[in-house]
């Protein structure tokens, strides 16, 4: 089986191929009319079902190029026995050569989930062919979530909670918008909950030889908040280290479809900018991993 984005051994996160843009800064004149704004997720993967069956008939780089328009760019990518988990570049290798080896697609969809109203994960069957007659088939899951890019928010559509507030008013709030970004499940919730992270970030994760940063633990927000929902977020610990720097303890509790519930603690420490308010400098999710 493949999937895309959070599954078994596969394909993986299309995370950005439903999207709605909102562009604060005109998007270049090459850029394609995104064919899936003001569509629902279940339209989505009807529609995305329809174009990935195209692409690999096609095999023009012109379709190649429409494609991956809906890929995001910080997307994840499972393949069969990959020891970590690959991405972008390694996704547009294993597609292109998929295009160029097979031909006569077909493409069905076996299972659509709605996981939020932004959000969504398919499980498309596919079946192609090489010249030589063999035919492969698989399975593979992609999650996409709806997007909106204002590229840098500035004051006038992001204003900034957090402004003139000790750590430990920050940390009561910060923990609250956890929650309510996991239990929400939209673009826009995911979006502001990153305002509040820095991009020079580090992000500390289980099983990890180096320290990952804000791509990394922004791929792994965004699943963790694709697949589980419920969330009971309590703080465990406040420390102010000085008075523009902290630290706090937070134990997350949250559920899957499937009835499992995960708990673990994590520790954030943030500081203050140099606009008064508070921005996340480091997420530590080892403590307690085993």
């Amino acid at each position: 089986m493949r999937h895309l984005l959070l599954s078994l051994v596969v394909f993986p996160a299309l995370l950005s191929a439903f999207q709605v843009v909102r562009y604060t800064n005109p998007p270049p004149l090459s850029f394609p009319q995104d064919a899936t704004i003001g569509s629902d997720f279940k339209l989505f993967s009807a529609w995305y079902s329809g174009l990935l069956a195209t692409t690999i008939q096609e095999k023009t780089a012109e379709a190649m190029d429409y494609h991956m328009f809906y890929v995001d760019k910080g997307m994840q990518f499972i393949e069969c026995n990959a020891v970590t988990h690959l991405h972008y570049d390694d996704y547009v290798r294993w597609f292109k050569a998929y295009v160029l080896a097979y031909s006569d697609p077909v493409v069905k969809r076996t299972s659509v989930i709605s996981t939020g109203k932004d959000m969504g994960e398919m499980y498309l069957n596919v079946e192609a062919g090489t010249e030589g007659g063999f035919r492969e088939n698989f399975d593979m899951k992609v999650a996409a979530m709806r997007v909106r890019y204002t590229f840098a928010p500035s004051p006038e559509n992001q204003p900034d909670a957090t402004i003139g507030v000790t750590f430990k008013e920050f940390a009561k709030w910060y923990k609250g918008l956890f929650a309510a970004t996991l239990q929400e499940k939209t673009a826009q919730g995911l979006h502001n909950h990153m305002f509040y992270v820095d991009k020079q970030m580090s992000f500390i994760m289980c099983h990890e030889a180096t320290n990952m940063h804000y791509p990394e633990f922004l791929l792994w927000f965004q699943s963790f908040m694709l697949n589980y929902k419920d969330p009971v977020v309590k703080i465990t610990s406040v420390i102010s280290t000085g008075k523009d720097i902290g630290e706090m303890i937070l134990n997350v509790e949250a559920g899957t479809d499937g009835g499992i519930r995960e708990n673990f603690d994590v520790k954030i420490g943030a500081m203050r900018d140099d606009t008064g308010g508070w921005k996340i400098l480091i997420v530590n999710r080892a403590l307690g991993c085993t």
